[in-house]
C-alpha cells in the first residue's frame, strides 16, 4: 500500500502544482490586461495633448508673422517721425462686404429718345398696304 499511497501523494502534488500555476498565469493575463488598457488610455490623452499642443504652436505662429510687421512699422513711425513715414502697401486694408448684403442696384442711363421725325409727317398715313406687301415679298 506504501505504492500507492506515494503515488496518489505525488499525483496530488502534480495537481495542486499545476491548480496554482494556473490561477498564477491568469492572475498575470489579468493583470497584463488591466496595464494594457491603461496604457491605451495614456497613449489616447497623449495624443489629444499633441494635438492642443499643435494647435496653440499654429496660433503663436500666426500671431508672430502678423506682429513683425507692427513691429517694424512701429520702428519706422518712431525713428523718422509720424508725418514723413510712406504709407505701407500691405497696410491697406480690403473693403469686404458681408454676403448676406443686399447688392446696390445702380441705376443704368437711359438711351436718349430718337429725335422726332420731320414736322408733319404722320407715319400711319404715310405707310401704306402697298409698302407692307413690298416688306413681305422679300
Amino acid at each position: 500500500m506504501a505504492i500507492t499511497d506515494d503515488a496518489v501523494q505525488s499525483a496530488e502534488r502534480a495537481l495542486n502544482e499545476a491548480v496554482d500555476n494556473a490561477k498564477r498565469l491568469k492572475a498575470k493575463a489579468r493583470e497584463a490586461r488591466q496595464q494594457h488598457k491603461q496604457a491605451k488610455k495614456a497613449a489616447k490623452k497623449a495624443a489629444k495633448a499633441a494635438r492642443a499642443a499643435r494647435k496653440a504652436s499654429e496660433t503663436a505662429r500666426r500671431a508672430y508673422k502678423k506682429a513683425i510687421p507692427r513691429a517694424d512699422k512701429a520702428a519706422r513711425t518712431t525713428s523718422a517721425g509720424p508725418a514723413r513715414v510712406a504709407k505701407a502697401v500691405g497696410d491697406v486694408k480690403a473693403v469686404v462686404t458681408r454676403r448676406k448684403a443686399p447688392r446696390r442696384r445702380v441705376e443704368k442711363p437711359r438711351r436718349p429718345e430718337p429725335p422726332p421725325g420731320p414736322p408733319g409727317v404722320d407715319f400711319d398715313v404715310a405707310f401704306t398696304a402697298a409698302d407692307l406687301a413690298a416688306l413681305e415679298s422679300h
